[in-house]
């Protein structure tokens, strides 16, 4: 079982995170202020600017009521920034690390089927049809493929913006998605063919 923190830290952790999330959603103490007080509990201005400095305790009704006006949960007023941060940073990085060997992984395959592909290419003869080699219709799907791209379904969020905590929450939940684009408009849109019925 953790030890609560001293009580200046303790009121530290809420000033840092009510001023966190007031410029997160690009209101002013004023602002904040009003959305308290419509809630029920009156917050004079002095009292939020004293709260985000951590000069003053708060007492739960009035956490409850900042948070339900800062659009969290009141455990994001209560807890270590840092903790908050690290807790962030190490979802980010199972969902990154998860995706970037993935990648890998279909990079290494695609590089050994090419190589067969043009060992292949060697053997055969000139199309009668199209006048191409086997080896420049590799090369043709390999320009195309480059021409391929994948963008973020969501555009990403700046730090410093609005939404940003919701963004970046959304991405380490592994709610994060690609769509895909073509940087050339002849392109047909690449879709995953279906799996064959009976297929696993």
């Amino acid at each position: 079982m953790t030890s609560p923190p001293p009580p200046n830290t303790a009121r530290k952790w809420v000033g840092h995170n009510v001023r966190h999330h007031r410029t997160r959603l690009e209101l002013t103490i004023g602002q904040l202020a009003d959305r308290v007080s419509a809630l029920g509990f009156p917050l004079e201005r002095t009292q939020i600017s004293k709260i985000e400095n951590g000069h003053t305790n708060v007492d739960v009704e009035k956490l409850l009521a900042l948070a339900a006006a800062l659009e969290v949960v009141p455990d994001r007023l209560l807890r270590d920034p840092e903790d908050l941060d690290y807790e962030l940073f190490r979802r980010l990085r199972v969902n990154w690390r998860t995706a970037a060997l993935e990648s890998e992984r279909y990079r290494a395959l695609a590089e050994l089927l090419q190589g067969e592909l043009l060992a292949i290419a060697d053997r055969l003869s000139r199309d009668d049809i199209s006048g191409m080699t086997a080896a420049e219709v590799v090369d043709e799907d390999s320009f195309e493929i480059g021409e391929h791209r994948w963008v973020p379904a969501v555009a990403r969020v700046a730090p410093e913006s609005p939404g940003y905590s919701e963004y970046v929450e959304a991405l380490a939940a592994g709610r994060g998605s690609m769509v895909y684009e073509s940087s050339f408009p002849a392109l047909t849109p690449w879709k995953p063919k279906p799996a064959k019925k009976g297929s696993k």
